[in-house]
């Protein structure tokens, strides 16, 4: 019973967390209708990383992407796409009752159309590495 107490995160712990996100992309496939956003996220310090992805319809308009599950379950992510600054939102279980939730605010300068002759698409040129460092509890 120690052990397991010990194991589960505290209150502190919530307040400390992070998001660290690696090989994030976006972008819509030109000549397509579906568009992708695939990365992955730890956790926490010394968390395995964890492989999340969405591959959808666009065409051409990097889509909002309602609350997607990642290969852990766990874990959650969603994108507002509607123009403007983009929020890419994580969140993950902390407990039954609660999640930490975190949001990365990605400029608009930083999604751009790429050209392509007859079409043009939505891509993110921002970095591929990013923290989230502003993470909240959110009690069920």
């Amino acid at each position: 019973m120690i052990a397991l107490g010990a194991a589960m995160p505290t209150t502190d712990d919530a307040c400390s967390a992070r998001f660290n996100i690696y090989n994030f992309t976006a972008s819509c496939i030109p000549h397509s209708i579906f568009c992708a956003i695939d990365f992955n996220v730890r956790t926490s310090p010394g968390a395995s990383s964890i492989e999340c992805s969405f591959w959808g319809a666009g065409p051409d308009i990097l889509p909002p992407v309602q609350l997607t599950g990642c290969r852990n379950p766990k874990v959650s992510f969603s994108f507002d796409g509607s123009g403007g600054d983009r929020a890419f939102t994580v969140v993950t279980a902390l407990s039954p009752e609660q999640n930490l939730t975190g949001t990365y605010n990605i400029p608009d300068s930083e999604i751009v159309l790429e050209d392509h002759g007859s079409v043009q698409t939505e891509i993110y040129e921002g970095p591929e590495t990013f923290t989230i460092g502003e993470v909240t509890t959110i009690s069920l």
